[in-house]
């Protein structure tokens, strides 16, 4: 008969029961926590759908009369872009303010259903870039007698489609460079505390962004308030789609955010279920659910390049006694010595190559990690430290290359010393 899962805590092969029960203990105070969260969510998230279905229910017996306006569209359009215009970079300084009063985290690795989850929301805020900007084109191109409201339509849809399109080339050719050396591309989630020189730019640069189109509105609405008397009508379908436009973001965003808290409920129900031992445990919370910090990020590739180097040093010698083995078979084989030796070419080049290659990843790795992060010092520190003992480590390669020159040469003389393969 099946004997029933042990408990955490009972006493086996499996690791400490203390840190077990530990373990237990932690992730069922995360599921509550999370359960907690949910519940005081809720509220709110009933509170965002009343708001969509009172502004639904107040806009929809108005559209006959919005529609019967002359250039209802057009006008409806251009005021819902500049609030947009307007709200983004007022949004941004508002995060600046928050990121410099706040304490900033530990960088760290983002689990798998935290790419998962990204890809998500980075579709999502590419499609709202792009629909900024292809309507506001559209918009500015049939927009006559304001020059100065169609201008920053042009600039503001320009600025969102240049962001869009920086966003695709960067994440397109860290996934390029992936596939060519071979490695899965990392993302860090980071929020550092920044610096005021830095914090105080990007806040008065972005009121600067916000301001801009407040002009444009002031001036839009003077005219259309002078040109008909229905503007308000303009004016609220105008804010009300927007309002209904963030409360489908935000609500699609905390949609994304609540199914990466299920791990910590798997993870608890494994541990009953399957009694994982505590290597395991640790092992799925970090690659599952937190991630692994940016030390223990670079201390793996440094024990990958270790290994790489290893494995360089250790295929040269066993492809010299192979070579050895090539060069003593008598002269009067030469069908023998030839395939010999091509097919030891061969496998030299092959398995010279994949290590290379995995170094290469490991390099391509870091220079993507500082060209598109935020190191803290102690980060810096160590990737400095790395870096110095992987370049001592590549002058002891480079005395490495003289051997592989060296058993390439022998190969070749083999190769051409010997009549064809096919006429021996």
């Amino acid at each position: 008969m099946e004997q029933p899962p042990e408990l955490p805590g009972n006493q086996d092969a499996r690791g400490d029961p203390d840190e077990r029960g530990l373990w237990f203990q932690y992730l069922s105070r995360l599921n509550d926590r999370n359960l907690e969260s949910k519940r005081a969510v809720q509220p709110t998230t009933w509170v965002l759908f009343g708001l969509a279905a009172a502004i639904l229910y107040k806009s929809i017996p108005l559209v006959p009369t919005w529609l019967a306006l002359p250039d209802s569209t057009q006008h409806t359009g251009t005021i819902l872009f500049l609030e947009a215009d307007s709200l983004i970079p007022a949004m941004v300084a508002l995060v600046f303010v928050m990121a410099y009063c706040g304490h900033g985290s530990e960088g760290r690795v983002v689990p798998e259903q935290g790419k998962r989850i990204f890809w998500v929301f980075l579709a999502q805020c590419l499609l709202t870039l792009l629909v900024l900007a292809s309507s506001q084109f559209c918009l500015a191109y049939g927009l006559s007698g304001q020059p100065f409201v169609r201008r920053i339509l042009y600039f503001y849809g320009a600025l969102w489609g240049l962001i869009a399109i920086m966003i695709v080339v960067s994440v397109s050719r860290q996934i390029r460079e992936g596939q060519k050396f071979k490695f899965q591309v990392p993302f860090f989630s980071y929020s550092p505390t920044p610096k005021w020189p830095v914090a105080l730019s990007g806040v008065l640069a972005s009121l600067i962004l916000a301001t801009i189109p407040l002009f444009g509105f002031f001036a839009y609405m003077r005219r259309l308030a002078g040109a008909q008397m229905e503007w308000l009508i303009e004016l609220s379908a105008a804010t009300q789609a927007l309002l209904l436009g963030i409360v489908g973001f935000v609500l699609l965003t905390r949609a994304w955010t609540q199914a990466s808290m299920e791990i910590y409920l798997q993870l608890e129900r494994e541990i009953v279920m399957n009694t994982l031992p505590l290597d395991e445990i640790k092992i799925r919370f970090v690659t599952q659910a937190l991630g692994a910090s940016v030390t223990e990020w670079f201390q793996d590739l440094n024990r990958k390049f270790i290994e790489h180097e290893g494995k360089f040093k250790e295929i040269c010698e066993v492809t010299r006694e192979r070579l050895t083995e090539v060069e003593g078979v008598e002269l009067k084989y030469p069908l023998e010595r030839k395939g010999r030796a091509q097919g030891l070419l061969k496998e030299f080049d092959a398995a010279l190559n994949e290590q290379t290659t995995g170094i290469r990843a490991i390099l391509r790795q870091v220079h993507q990690f500082t060209s598109t992060s935020r190191p803290s010092h102690a980060e810096k520190t160590l990737i400095g430290s790395l870096v110095e003992d992987w370049d001592r480590r590549a002058d002891n390669m480079l005395e490495n290359a003289k051997v592989v020159r060296d058993i390439r040469l022998r190969l070749q003389t083999i190769l051409n010393s010997e009549a064809p393969l096919e006429q021996a």
